[in-house]
């Protein structure tokens, strides 16, 4: 129901017109602030009768965003937060289905869905370009929120029971743990991120509830019992307990209304007998029903109570040894001191709610650790480490902030030595802050170290300039990256002062220039004198392989001993199994849940960024995109060798890590921390990468080349457009082998550390590689060979050698490639972007007209041992990534590509999605077709089997083939696949695919021929694939009899 006010409404979004203390359908208007650093923009926050508090973000995007927030306090670690996160979107009242959630996969066009549980806070939160879509996925996450049907066989498939696998004789023998996030959480367990998480908590927040894993241990949720769950969605999930937040250019009185209308109103009705307060205000807290008013000043403060960490006594040291896979690059035989282990000196901050002390510690903490010219990484410069480990920076995401300073892969025997350095530099740095203001200093004298890089007061400007562009700039997915900001929110930390950048800084500036030592005394409260300090030390250890296995191997093997001699409890497990079996098999009426309809999905392309002009200077096309970019720039200098050339094999392995060092090595003029300052001073970005150009006409051949990128703020690009020229032309690979080797190892570490958690990327291409070249370079170059082949690097280190291979690469680039420049910027920076362009043009062509074919004559003598591409890799992980793929011999322009690409959203929904995740346990499944390189894939997440996914791949392509599937199965499909392609396009992005050679007419064919895709076309597919050459791979526990 809409209240008259909103009805008289004729402009876009009331919000910008509404004024404190104004109530609209039970909401009262608490704050507005309009942000001075954003164009037409607006935050309101409000507040409800009932206790909710919603934050409105106004804003032109249309990309439209909404959660639904709920402080989620968990008491132990049996996974209760993250066990009713998923429950939650099992069914609702209003929607009595299994999986909602998943089912809203297929009726919506929405860009973003998902849910996730922090430490202390659970969200549900999606966003939507689409009016009608938008408060579709509204209705069905705010019903599940806050009315959920918490059935217990949910319960079972979603958290933990004991079960048996399919095809398996019911036994006790047979008998296993099962559950979807106990799976999920075994393969969490493995993470670096994880252990190092839970431990640090423990340790430095000892008194709070972040002591307790909120996504659940695998030993301890084996022991959740279903009553507990009913219990804590009561107390937590509660209209007094939720915080909304919205962004985008939706009208606000409108959500405020539904909410109103529907959630709340229906939430009160439900647990009371008075009218719901919809419109006007309460006399007092005395008239809503008891327990349904806003929070107490006393339950807020026990709230707090548990959260809040009081100063420690003193210091404290902790050694911590896990499992060898937990740390994977680290060295753990040999000598005991010289074994690797990960130290870091973590701070508990406290509870800042200063905006200007909040704003000047992150800035201070960026000074410390950012560059190479910083204080911190002097110790890296010193070889006692490899860099920074990946958890360094400032924490804002617990009631409590903390500060991470972190290094990787110290050698026992310098663990003293590296702590003494870590606390020296931060004192000296404090020192020298004092001379911040000082005119000699701001004249150039250096202040930090001896290393002659430039003063604090440079530096400082540096951090500001980041800072400056990181918020300026134009980004998708905007809504859900202020979720970082949602979170001061939900810990009253200042939420609003946090989006003034400008004022920020202003205030920063006159701080530093009227307060004494300013920065100074920060860092003297916050660290120097910080007795809630812990210095956290973990060492990898082979003996702890396997250790929750086993220990869960020891818990079931228990439970088999006791039900032996309790043949009832036994026979209740197979009732319960039964029960599960034949809940899961029951038909669903996905009737009842909102949908778009095909009217709602655009017949045209909707994000269609065709190359706006070509200008040729001195022989070269510049391509340029035209957008609305906010004043940036952004280059793309793409080095292609010519006629599907390719680089030698031999330096294939090489070309990586050649693409990641070359813009971090130095220059003729400047050394790599001159170049990492005027990076940081002058660009958003400054890199390279390699990259594969597949024919459109034929998936078999494809060239190779080298992108140089960068962005900048218009004012800069003289600047840029000089690093660019010299990283192109000048790099110096011989400058530092040293910090070659540190960047070989920082590779290696950020390589192995995210199998744990990306495994199905590195099982799908491994079995990519079987089927085509171009598949077998990625993996070469992307997959777990080149993990491999890094590995074989540091066991043989010859630095010199590898400059000098990066120079053969370097010398083919410039000599063979054929440099093709992308711009995005806006049409009034033509001019000003080819004259800054034209020296690097110059000096390409003179390049490459003196190529010489010498240069890959001798980079092919060069000796490289590359390793053997495996289809499987065996490594003791609780839970496995399977998956197999398909050669169709299909390229990008064929009718067929249609059928292939709306197959993969209907296997995943249909089969895939109940079979292997609901049924067998796995965290996650789907499909996947590559139309550049016509290769179809099936994956599956933590999963808890191997070769039974493996069939049940079989099994989807046999039952399809069978036709097992209705016409409304295939609408799903497209809408999901719509859904994918339609999603907004980052503005780095832009064009890339015109710029590549795929033209407007190309997409809008294909998107003609995913409308016409009926069930003959997927019938068909599904018979091409049965009669493709297809590979499997497995990563995690491999069977014997695996091929």
């Amino acid at each position: 129901m809409l209240s008259r006010l909103s009805k008289s409404l004729n402009f876009r979004n009331f919000s910008t017109n509404l004024r404190l203390n104004q109530t609209i359908s039970g909401w009262t208007v608490n704050k507005i602030t309009k942000l001075k650093d954003f164009k037409n923009s607006t935050l309101i926050e409000l507040g409800h009768e009932i206790g909710s508090k919603f934050l409105h973000y106004d804003t032109p995007d249309q990309e439209n965003f909404f959660s639904a927030t709920f402080r989620t306090i968990p008491n132990n670690s049996k996974g209760i937060p993250h066990i009713l996160e998923h429950l939650s979107l099992c069914g609702s009242d209003k929607y009595p289905i299994r999986d909602p959630f998943f089912a809203m996969i297929q009726r919506s066009i929405s860009n973003y869905m998902n849910a996730w549980t922090n430490h202390d806070y659970t969200s549900y939160l999606f966003s939507s370009q689409h009016e009608k879509d938008f408060y579709n996925l509204m209705d069905v996450f705010t019903d599940a929120c806050f009315f959920p049907r918490l059935n217990v066989n949910d319960f079972k498939q979603e958290s933990w029971r004991y079960d048996f696998n399919l095809g398996d004789e019911k036994t006790i023998e047979n008998m296993q743990y099962k559950g979807v996030v106990f799976n999920e959480m075994k393969g969490t367990v493995n993470s670096f991120d994880h252990f190092y998480e839970h431990n640090l908590f423990q340790n430095l927040l000892p008194d709070t509830m972040y002591r307790n894993s909120s996504g659940g241990d695998p030993l301890e949720i084996i022991n959740l019992q279903y009553q507990e769950l009913v219990d804590f969605h009561k107390k937590f999930y509660h209209p007094n307990n939720c915080y909304f937040f919205s962004y985008g250019n939706f009208n606000l009185v409108k959500q405020l209304e539904f909410l109103s209308s529907n959630p709340l109103k229906k939430y009160f009705k439900k647990h009371s007998k008075r009218k719901f307060p919809l419109f006007k205000k309460a006399k007092s807290q005395g008239e809503l029903a008891k327990g349904h008013s806003k929070k107490t000043e006393k339950e807020l403060q026990e709230e707090i109570n548990l959260l809040y960490q009081k100063e420690l006594q003193s210091p404290i040291r902790k050694k911590i040894k896990c499992a060898a896979s937990i740390l994977k690059s680290y060295n753990c035989t040999g000598p005991d001191d010289e074994r690797e282990v990960a130290i870091s000196i973590n701070y508990n901050l406290g509870h800042i709610t200063d905006p200007e002390q909040r704003f000047a510690l992150g800035v201070l903490i960026r000074l410390l650790l950012q560059g190479q010219s910083s204080p911190l990484y002097k110790i890296i410069d010193t070889g006692l480490t490899s860099g920074y480990l990946s958890e360094t920076g400032l924490d804002s995401s617990t009631y409590n902030d903390l500060l991470i300073i972190g290094f990787e892969k110290v050698c026992v025997k310098n663990i003293d030595l590296v702590i003494e350095k870590i606390d020296a530099q931060i004192r000296q740095f404090c020192e020298q802050l004092g001379n911040l203001n000082n005119k000699d200093s701001a004249n150039g004298d250096k202040v930090v170290g001896g290393d002659g890089v430039g003063d604090i007061n440079k530096r400082l400007e540096r951090v500001i300039h980041q800072i400056e562009i990181n918020e300026k700039q134009i980004k998708i997915g905007k809504g859900i990256g202020l979720m970082s900001k949602v979170s001061l929110w939900i810990h009253n930390k200042s939420i609003f002062e946090s989006f003034n950048i400008s004022e920020n800084i202003k205030k920063l500036r006159s701080n530093i220039q009227n307060k004494s030592n300013y920065l100074g005394d920060l860092l003297e409260k916050y660290l120097i004198n910080n007795k809630s300090k812990l210095e956290l030390i973990i060492q990898p250890d082979q003996s702890l392989e396997n250790e929750i296995e086993n220990k869960l191997n020891d818990q079931i093997e228990l439970a088999k001993d006791q039900m032996k001699n309790k043949t009832k409890l036994f026979k209740k497990i197979l009732k319960q199994s039964k029960q599960l079996e034949e809940y899961q098999s029951q038909i669903n009426d996905f009737s009842v849940l909102p949908s778009i309809g095909v009217n709602d999905i655009s017949k045209k392309i909707p994000n269609n960024y065709p190359i706006d002009l070509v200008r040729q200077v001195d022989g070269v096309p510049l391509k340029f995109v035209f957008q609305d970019t906010n004043s940036f720039i952004y280059m793309d200098l793409n080095y292609t060798l010519p006629s599907n050339g390719l680089f030698p094999k031999n330096l294939q392995p090489y070309l990586p890590l050649y693409s990641m060092c070359v813009s971090q090595l130095g220059t003729q003029k400047l050394n790599r921390k001159q170049l990492s300052d005027e990076k940081l001073s002058s660009t958003t970005y400054l890199g390279s990468d390699t990259f594969l150009k597949t024919d459109i006409n034929d998936s078999m051949k494809f060239s190779q080349g080298i992108n140089f990128s960068s962005g900048c703020i218009k004012s800069k690009l003289g600047k840029m457009s000089d690093l660019l020229y010299q990283v192109i032309f000048e790099t110096n690979f011989f400058q530092d082998l040293k910090h070659i080797e540190r960047l070989v190892k920082q590779s290696y570490g950020s390589f192995s550390g995210s199998v744990a958690s990306s495994g199905h990327v590195y099982a799908l291409s491994l079995s990519r590689s079987q089927l085509s070249e171009q598949s077998r370079l990625n993996e070469l170059m992307g997959g777990y060979t080149q993990l491999q082949f890094l590995q074989s690097i540091l066991e043989n280190p010859n630095w010199l050698e590898v400059a000098s291979i990066f120079q053969q690469i370097h010398q083919i680039v410039l000599q063979y490639g054929e440099l093709r420049p992308m711009i995005i910027c806006e049409k009034n920076e033509i001019d000003s972007v080819i004259s800054s362009l034209g020296t690097i043009i110059k000096s390409s062509s003179l390049h490459s007209l003196n190529s010489q074919k010498q240069v890959i004559q001798s980079a092919s003598k060069i000796e490289t041992k590359i390793p053997e591409i495996s289809s499987y890799v065996d490594l003791p992980f609780p839970v496995n990534y399977v998956a197999r793929s398909y050669k169709t011999n299909l390229n990008f322009l064929s009718k067929k590509v249609a059928a292939f690409l709306v197959l993969a959203p209907l296997y995943r929904a249909n089969f895939l999605h109940p079979w292997i995740r609901e049924i067998g346990g796995a965290y996650g499944a789907g499909a996947v077709f590559k139309p550049i390189n016509g290769i179809f894939s099936f994956y599956t997440y933590r999963d808890p089997n191997t070769t039974k996914s493996l069939s049940s791949f079989d099994k989807v392509i046999k039952t399809c083939q069978n036709g097992e599937f209705d016409d409304k199965s295939i609408e799903l499909a497209k809408f999901e696949l719509f859904s994918s392609l339609d999603s907004p396009i980052g503005i780095t992005n832009r064009g890339k695919g015109a710029f590549w050679g795929i033209t407007k007419e190309m997409k809008q064919q294909m998107r003609d021929n995913i409308f016409k895709v009926n069930k003959y076309d997927l019938i068909n597919a599904s018979n091409i694939l049965d009669n493709s050459k297809h590979s499997s791979s497995i990563i995690g526990k491999v069977p014997k009899d695996f091929k």
